[in-house]
């Protein structure tokens, strides 16, 4: 089940994802540190994977740790709903 997209600040929007009722995946946008486009993610969230984030809070939306963007290392943080830079 898909929820709206948010806009988390910094140029982030982020898309929870449901499984039987329980977040399990959090999909996200970002531009890119080098500033030539966009570039995407998805984190999943335990226990559905094992290792995956940790949820804090569900709404607004809490993961720990931090997510790095493998493709273009893009890095920070989802608290309170907000995008942090890390």
């Amino acid at each position: 089940m898909h929820e709206p997209v948010v806009d988390a600040g910094h140029g982030v929007r982020f898309e929870v994802r449901r499984m039987d009722g329980v977040i399990a995946h959090v999909f996200y946008w970002h531009p890119r540190p080098d500033g030539v486009g966009e570039c995407s993610g998805c984190i999943g969230l335990r226990p559905e994977w094992e290792d995956g984030w940790d949820l804090v809070q569900e709404s607004p939306l809490t993961v720990s740790p931090s997510l790095e963007c493998r493709a273009c290392g893009h890095h920070g943080h989802i608290i309170g709903g907000k995008w942090i830079p890390a």
